[in-house]
């Protein structure tokens, strides 16, 4: 069974953790969450049935009990937290991959995606590295 670790207890976790517990097979679930006010990661927990909260996110990366994160935070938070989750050697469950767009994860960026023609997006994601 995959144990998977919410990142984040909002709106997204909330949709996340209902579509968890109505897998076919459930070769899965939810083993602990953590969120930036860990009294609204403990209600959240409570609510669906969650058995471990952790207070920041560097512990529960270290936890061998969790397998897979869930990224359910803000897209400024994504590539950080990624990182971090792959050097801990965590599997990663993100919504907007960072390949799939550019811009959006770094704080000085003054373009928005949307603003952008299809050539320019189409140019960015075939450029060479």
């Amino acid at each position: 069974m995959l144990r998977i670790g919410l990142v984040g207890s909002g709106f997204l976790a909330s949709i996340r953790t209902r579509c968890y517990q109505q897998a076919a097979g459930n070769k899965g679930g939810i083993v602990a969450v953590v969120s930036r006010d860990k009294s609204r990661a403990e209600a959240f927990a409570a609510k669906a049935g969650i058995a471990e909260v952790f207070s920041d996110y560097e512990t529960m990366l270290a936890s061998p009990d969790v397998d897979v994160v869930d990224l359910c935070v803000p897209n400024s938070l994504h590539r950080s937290m990624m990182e971090a989750a792959a050097e801990a050697g965590k599997h990663v469950i993100c919504t907007k991959p960072l390949a799939a767009y550019t811009g959006q994860d770094l704080e000085d960026s003054g373009t928005s995606v949307g603003s952008q023609s299809r050539a320019t997006m189409l140019a960015v994601a075939t450029e060479d590295a």
